[in-house]
């Protein structure tokens, strides 16, 4: 899970990546190489250096497997803030164990999240799991959770042609909009 994301977000910072997700096909590597399936692939790691014998490698179909899912993560993000009016994000939570364990820069880089200081990114591990523990230890918890259902707004985001459009967007690396992204713009360049 959060590897692909720190492999990701490597070969974007070195230009093996291009913003819309391909393989750039003006760098040149040896580890830059068409696989037995005829798929671009990037080798991370030679066989003779890993534990399984086989080449350790980074495709385009799992660049554009990446891009499909931050893309509907970041999607549904802009459609919250622009249902809410919230143009820039102050701080950024992330759940449960990919949260817990992804790299808040290979994150940011890649555009999982709406861009703010890193700082300000903060993973909260199994919140679920610590906060079904205090609502069952903790009556005056478990009446602040009977509220919770009150406070939420239903925001219908899947096949809407809102969520298409700002689909289309995220799927670029770190967003087709880069103004949207201005310190990742800066380090990678762009």
């Amino acid at each position: 899970g959060s590897g692909i994301i720190d492999g990701t977000a490597e070969m974007l910072k070195t230009g093996i990546l291009q913003p819309d997700g391909a393989f750039n096909k003006n760098k040149q590597s040896e580890r830059i190489r068409k696989s037995k399936e005829d798929v671009l692939e990037y080798v991370l790691e030679w066989k003779d250096n890993t534990a399984v014998d086989i080449d350790i490698t980074i495709t385009q179909k799992d660049i554009r497997e990446v891009q499909k899912a931050k893309g509907a993560i970041q999607a549904a993000a802009r459609i919250m803030m622009d249902e809410l009016n919230v143009e820039k994000i102050d701080q950024v939570f992330l759940a449960g164990a990919f949260g817990n364990y992804i790299d808040k820069e290979s994150g940011r880089t890649i555009g999982l999240f709406p861009e703010c200081d890193l700082d300000k990114v903060e993973p909260l591990g199994n919140a679920a799991g610590e906060g079904a523990k205090l609502a069952l230890i903790d009556k005056e918890k478990m009446k602040e959770a009977d509220k919770i259902p009150d406070l939420i707004k239903f925001i219908e985001i899947a096949g809407t042609e809102e969520f298409k459009n700002h689909y289309m967007e995220t799927l670029y690396l770190p967003h087709r909009n880069l103004d949207l992204y201005p310190q990742t713009r800066k380090k990678l360049k762009l």
